[in-house]
């Protein structure tokens, strides 16, 4: 079985909305550009924290505790 990598362009909503109602340049709304992993059974998508930095997506909307494949936790 393989994996499956995509390019993605992330953007953050709220600059959107702003743009759409000309309160906001397009220039301005903040985007990133990341391969990604495709995982077509998620429920839910995961970001570094550098990355939600850049989009300006803090405090987080929720989080969760995970075990890796390796027995490690990690925050989400």
């Amino acid at each position: 079985m393989g994996e499956v990598r995509v390019k993605v362009m992330l953007s953050n909503a709220m600059d959107q909305a702003l743009a759409r109602r000309k309160k906001l340049s397009v220039h301005q709304v903040r985007t990133y550009e990341a391969d990604a992993l495709v995982d077509t059974g998620a429920v839910a998508l995961v970001i570094p924290p550098h990355v939600q930095q850049n989009l300006g997506c803090w405090p987080r909307v929720a989080e969760w505790l995970s075990t890796r494949t390796d027995g490690k936790k990690w925050s989400m």
